[in-house]
C-alpha cells in the first residue's frame, strides 16, 4: 500500500485520498503491532536480566567471600580480586558469545572463499605463448 501510494503520489494527491491510504496502511500494520507489543514484554524482561546479572553475580561473590573471610580468615583483598576477576571474565565471555552467530557465518563465508580459491578452472590456458615470434611495432 505504501509503495503504491508513494510511487503514485500525484494521483493520490490529485484525488485527495491521502487519508484513505493512511487508514489502509495503519490497518495493515495492526497485526504486526500487536505481535510487537507481545514480544516487547519478553524482550524487556530478557534485557533487564541481562543487564542486571553482573550485579547479582557480584553480590553472590561478595556474600560467599564474606563467609570465607569470617569462617576461614581469608584476606578481604584476595576475595575482592577474585570476585573482580570472575565478574570481568564472565562479562568478557558473555560479550564474546554475543557474536557467536556472526562468527559462525564468518567461518562459513571464509570456507566458501577458500573453496573458490582452490577451485580448478574448467578452461585451461596453454603453457607458454602460442606464438614465440612476437614483433614490436617500434
Amino acid at each position: 500500500i505504501a509503495v503504491e501510494a508513494v510511487s503514485n503520489i500525484r494521483t493520490v494527491a490529485g484525488l485527495g485520498t491521502e487519508k484513505t491510504f493512511h487508514d489502509n496502511y495503519m490497518m495493515e500494520l495492526q497485526p504486526a503491532h500487536i505481535i510487537a507489543l507481545r514480544n516487547s514484554h519478553f524482550r524487556a524482561l530478557v534485557y533487564g536480566l541481562a543487564t542486571s546479572i553482573s550485579y547479582f553475580a557480584f553480590s553472590a561473590c561478595m556474600y560467599y567471600g564474606g563467609q570465607l573471610v569470617e569462617q576461614e580468615g581469608i584476606p578481604y583483598a584476595d576475595v575482592f580480586k577474585v570476585s573482580q576477576a570472575l565478574i570481568f571474565g564472565t562479562s568478557s565471555i558473555a560479550n564474546a558469545l554475543a557474536f557467536a552467530p556472526n562468527f559462525r557465518k564468518g567461518l562459513v563465508a571464509a570456507s566458501k572463499i577458500f573453496q573458490l580459491l582452490d577451485r580448478k578452472p574448467r578452461i585451461t590456458d596453454p603453457k607458454g605463448f602460442p606464438d614465440d615470434k612476437w614483433v614490436s611495432n617500434r
